[in-house]
């Protein structure tokens, strides 16, 4: 068993790494801008619903 290992281990490797995954892109400053405006929009959306639904 040993004389194969060692024989295997004499050849290169038969395989290629993957390609590295390409990098994540950045929001704009506008996108990141238009994202915080929903999410507020929205906010108050859900504070308006509470407040009538408490009154």
């Amino acid at each position: 068993m040993r004389a194969r290992v060692a024989e295997r281990l004499k050849h290169q490797a038969n395989w290629t790494p993957a390609p590295a995954p390409p990098a994540p892109t950045t929001p704009s400053l506008e996108a990141r801008v238009a994202t915080l405006e929903k999410q507020v929009a929205d906010y108050a959306k859900r504070i308006v619903a509470l407040e009538k639904k408490a009154a």
